[in-house]
């Protein structure tokens, strides 16, 4: 009986860096390694699944891989932000963390007065049972209470500050991330450049032209997008324009200067309304930067177990 004829390529599982990151710019399908034979050889392409399933459904072509790896390679410039314009984010950043990091101080004055009110209850509570001013089961009733009361109260506190701990972070290292990207991608291993795909992209879509359109995951969605960086920057050019009035201050008389009060210095020195708060203009808070953006500072240990994870 003839044996029958083995594939070795058939259920193989192709590996490679862009698999699940890598999407159909026709019909938004996932793309997969296939191999084709063509010019002597074979070579790998990415082809469309929803193609495979339904040949009617999408015309995409096969894409080469080595093109795709270096289009997507060069789509990284265009999201990465220059270094003024970085340098205004950063600074609007801290400026709206630090203002947000007041409020939370508030809560964490409430917290802590709200356990110091506790514990003084539970003294007090503890030294009527001594002088035998109220029964045994009374006394635990309301200690029980207390207790709780003091344990919500210390959660939030450990909430407010490891909230704050983790935004300041991840702001830091996704600002960091967002200047020099493209430089960053072309020197990591393959196990990284995955892991940067991942965390900046919720998805890459990509033509047979090898024009990639990113979608942003979070919180890069946010950094780069049009709004916030509109309000960096009219923020830095209010700065900017204090700091030259500040500089020219001295040589106006005092006199003059108390006449001069107009009732919205911020107006005067822009020609608009004073930017608005940046949660109102793009609804940010911590909880924005406090979620894990699923990428560890590249370094030689990080890039070698990674590699060994995709191995």
């Amino acid at each position: 009986m003839p044996r029958a004829h083995h594939n070795p390529r058939r259920g193989r599982e192709h590996r490679h860096y862009l698999k699940g990151s890598i999407y159909c710019g026709q019909c938004g399908s996932r793309l997969i390694v296939n191999h084709a034979k063509g010019n002597g050889g074979t070579y790998p392409y990415f082809v469309c699944i929803g193609r495979q399933k339904d040949k009617t459904s999408c015309k995409l072509r096969a894409i080469r891989i080595d093109l795709a790896e270096e289009a997507i390679a060069a789509h990284y410039a265009a999201v990465q932000l220059p270094e003024k314009e970085l340098a205004k984010l950063r600074a609007f950043l801290s400026e709206e963390l630090s203002k947000l990091r007041a409020d939370a101080d508030h809560e964490r004055t409430i917290q802590t007065r709200r356990r110091g009110k506790l514990e003084a209850e539970r003294k007090k509570l503890l030294d009527a049972h001594y002088a035998d001013a109220i029964p045994l089961d009374l006394l635990k009733t309301e200690q029980t209470r207390i207790t709780a009361g003091i344990a919500a109260a210390e959660g939030r506190l450990a909430e407010v500050e490891a909230d704050f701990k983790k935004a300041e972070t991840n702001l830091d290292r996704a600002l960091s991330l967002v200047g020099n990207c493209e430089a960053a991608y072309r020197e990591a291993s393959d196990a990284v450049r995955r892991q940067f795909n991942l965390s900046f992209f919720k998805r890459l879509l990509i033509d047979d032209e090898y024009t990639v359109t990113g979608e942003l995951a979070e919180p890069f969605d946010l950094l780069l997008g049009d709004d916030l960086r509109l309000a960096a920057a009219i923020k830095a050019e209010e700065d900017a324009r204090a700091v030259e009035l500040a500089r020219r201050l001295p040589a106006i008389p005092i006199e003059a200067r108390n006449e001069q009060r107009p009732p919205e210095p911020g107006r005067a020195l822009v020609g608009a309304a004073p930017t608005p708060a940046l949660s109102k203009v793009v609804g940010w808070s911590p909880n924005n930067m406090v979620g894990d953006i699923g990428f560890e500072p590249i370094t030689s240990a990080t890039s070698m177990r990674r590699s060994s994870q995709m191995s």
